[in-house]
């Protein structure tokens, strides 16, 4: 937690970490600065760490430096990017990018602080929220409300969501520790969301918006049952 990236390739922006804001969030935070596009993506290559902020200096950049922030943010999903750019001179297709902040050039310091902390705030809470994996050179943070059930094969996990299949190499009992009480064992190689149960049988399971079922061991079959009945008390 806590990883700020700033993009600037002509260090118009030099001397930025003595302006960021005081507080909880400044204990964990740190900033990597990067002038060269070619280092920064081999960084988010090679370091499998999460990164809250992206900040992108657009003055005079605003067409590579447009292409750079879409490139991050196809990488790492849930990235907050804010935008620097001159006020005469706004990039094309700007909000294609979705960014999370504008600012202009030269930086309001009160601005600029408000709209880190406003950020950071926001990647913690979602960061409480979210199972993070890291998968393929990619960074995944999964909302613990859309994902079904995880299985697991050998030593990969497969997570099912409402919308896709995401998979990342890991053990499951680990993978539980992570998650919210809600999520059950229900078999050796399956976790559950118990909040999308909708049918329980001797001995297997069928979840919310699948056909398919889940097979439930003799082991976890009287847990998974006292623990449905206690929530329909």
């Amino acid at each position: 937690m806590g990883k700020i990236i700033l993009y600037d390739p002509e260090r118009r922006l030099a001397g930025l970490g003595d302006s960021f804001p005081a507080g909880e969030t400044a204990e964990h935070r740190t900033l990597h600065t990067f002038t060269a596009e070619d280092q920064l993506l081999f960084y988010l290559e090679e370091v499998d760490e999460d990164v809250d902020i992206l900040i992108v200096n657009l003055v005079r950049q605003k067409d590579k430096g447009a292409g750079l922030a879409r490139a991050c943010k196809n990488r790492i999903h849930h990235l907050k990017l804010v935008l620097v750019i001159d006020r005469l001179e706004w990039p094309e297709h700007l909000f294609e990018l979705q960014p999370d902040s504008l600012l202009f050039f030269p930086l309001d310091q009160d601005d600029f602080q408000r709209t880190i902390l406003r950020l950071e705030q926001m990647a913690q809470q979602e960061y409480k929220r979210c199972l993070t994996l890291v998968t393929k050179g990619k960074i995944y943070r999964i909302p613990y409300q859309k994902i079904l059930y995880v299985e697991s094969r050998g030593h990969q996990l497969s997570v099912k969501t409402w919308e896709e299949e995401i998979r990342a190499y890991g053990k499951l009992d680990d993978l539980l520790k992570r998650l919210p009480p809600y999520f059950l064992h229900c078999h050796k190689s399956y976790l559950i969301n118990s909040n999308y149960v909708r049918q329980l049988e001797m001995y297997r399971i069928r979840l919310e918006g699948k056909e398919e079922w889940i097979p439930v061991s003799q082991k976890y079959y009287k847990i998974i049952k006292n623990t449905l009945l206690a929530e329909a008390e």
